[in-house]
């Protein structure tokens, strides 16, 4: 009986450490134990983030504004961030300490975009508040857009165009959630918008000639080089014209399609990353630059070795082809003289005289000069 009753009190009290899931922008009830009914006491929170301990309920009254206290339950609202953490209470005099955990989930709708690219968003029916966070941010959000004032407007390249958000040109410094609300804070739908590089790859003969274009042009590019097998990296080109550098000879050219290298080396090869003026990564180009003896070798590059095993593996199912037609071919040839030789066999047989004295066909003198006979 001592047991069952200790059972049902930790069920009731909660048990120490157990974890609760719960999405950003939606309600937490709190567990049962450790909210009215059966508990009015201090709740404490420690959270996970930034941020100090702090008291969010006590004597059945709420210390937040966001978390609803009545004499059957309380539930924390609108969640975000900051309410990730561990909840603690004292349950007896012996100061026997019992928690929860809670981590706060995305649950946003996944957006991903190339640097350069155009990004329009649509506000849903009944939208009043667009608002920003940056990746891993506990601060308060940044409000894009509120209907109720048009003319407050903060942060990205972004701009409000009819019932939607439209970027023109994304970069990582859009990287991060975007909630749209109701006029009650309501959230609506989270977005995660996530913006990567753009990536090419060029391959190229010694003393010939690589243009790099650029993503779009807008004049204010940084290119750094980093040389195949080395970890450092050499400055190139800072905000959009030439900087000297002994390895390139002056044969780095700038141009408003994109630098250019003149008299290509085998040690120019590497990784090219251009960047904007405000720190985003727009472009990373590999380069590989190869000797003329590795073509003349009969290495061929790598454009070539794959047309190769195309044209194999086409010729391989055409000899397959015509390998199984001359097998079917060779197996109906076989098949006909055996089915007509039984029956000329069988005529010759029955229609051969017995008396070898007597000729099958007569001669033509005989025919001319006896009269024919009458049965």
């Amino acid at each position: 009986m001592l047991l069952l009753l200790l059972t049902v009190f930790t069920f009731f009290f909660g048990s120490s450490a157990v974890q609760h899931e719960a999405c950003y922008g939606k309600s937490f009830s709190i567990p049962l134990g450790f909210g009215p009914p059966l508990y009015d006491g201090p709740l404490i929170l420690e959270p996970s983030r930034r941020g100090s301990t702090r008291t969010v309920m006590d004597k059945g009254m709420s210390m937040e504004p966001r978390l609803k206290v009545s004499i059957y339950s309380a539930t924390l609202t609108d969640l975000n961030k900051g309410d990730e953490g561990t909840y603690s209470k004292l349950s007896d005099p012996q100061r026997q300490s019992w928690s929860f955990k809670l981590k706060v989930l995305d649950c946003a709708d996944e957006v991903k975009k190339k640097y350069g690219e155009f990004w329009t968003l649509s506000f849903p029916r009944g939208a009043a508040l667009f608002e920003f966070t940056p990746p891993n941010s506990v601060d308060p959000p940044v409000v894009l857009w509120n209907r109720s004032n048009p003319l407050v407007k903060s942060g990205n390249r972004g701009r409000v165009s009819g019932n939607s958000w439209q970027v023109s040109n994304v970069a990582q410094s859009e990287n991060g959630f975007y909630n749209i609300r109701k006029k009650d804070n309501t959230l609506l739908s989270r977005i995660h918008l996530t913006v990567k590089e753009n990536i090419r790859h060029y391959h190229k003969v010694v003393d010939k000639n690589v243009i790099f274009e650029y993503p779009w042009d807008n004049g204010a590019w940084f290119v750094t080089f980093q040389p195949a097998g080395e970890f450092s990296k050499i400055t190139l080109i800072k905000n959009g014209s030439e900087h000297t550098e002994d390895r390139f000879r002056w044969r780095l050219d700038t141009s408003s399609e994109g630098p250019k290298i003149y008299s290509l080396e085998s040690r120019n090869s590497g990784t090219y990353e251009f960047t904007d003026k405000e720190g985003n990564l727009a472009l990373v180009a590999h380069l590989v630059v190869r000797e003329k003896e590795d073509y003349d070798s009969g290495d061929p590059p790598p454009t070539q070795i794959l047309i190769y095993i195309g044209i194999a593996a086409l010729l391989a199912v055409f000899c397959c082809c015509c390998f199984c037609c001359k097998k079917k071919c060779c197996k109906k040839d076989k098949s006909a003289p055996q089915t007509a030789a039984a029956p000329a066999v069988s005529y010759h047989d029955e229609s051969q005289p017995v008396d070898p004295s007597y000729s099958a066909v007569p001669s033509s003198s005989a025919v001319s000069h006896q009269p024919t006979a009458a049965p």
